[in-house]
């Protein structure tokens, strides 16, 4: 296995455990969600520049895009199983409002990715392409 794919799946395991963690410490001790933000933005952080020695800049922002479709997605579902929406907001979403939400969250990946990418870039001395 190629080890873009590696860091893809570790990444993408990476943000549905924090998912999954998060729902189930804001939902028994009472502890905002909203709180657990700084842990996914270093989620997202630290799988693109991992990878950001292995793949160009498109291909870092495809990576982050895709962790936030799997946030946005599989972990938004995690979260909701394990009780992190206790008043039902998301519960009742149109298809339409969810679709922006996910498309919001991929963005947020991709500017996250794209900013560590950098970041790797500047710090290692490496030439993107």
């Amino acid at each position: 296995m190629k080890i873009e794919n590696k860091l893809t799946l570790t990444g993408a395991l990476a943000i549905l455990a924090l998912d999954a963690v998060s729902a189930w410490v804001s939902s028994v001790g009472r502890f905002p969600y909203v709180l657990c933000l700084p842990a996914s933005i270093a989620v997202y952080f630290w799988a693109t520049y991992r990878a950001a020695k292995y793949v160009n800049v498109w291909g870092a922002m495809t990576l982050g895009a895709f962790l936030g479709l799997v946030d946005a997605t599989l972990g938004w579902k995690i979260s909701n199983w394990l009780g992190a929406d206790p008043q039902g907001v998301y519960k009742n979403l149109t298809l339409n409002r969810w679709g922006t939400i996910v498309f919001g969250v991929m963005v947020y990946g991709l500017v996250i990715s794209l900013v560590a990418f950098l970041v790797a870039t500047l710090r290692n001395s490496r030439k993107t392409s």
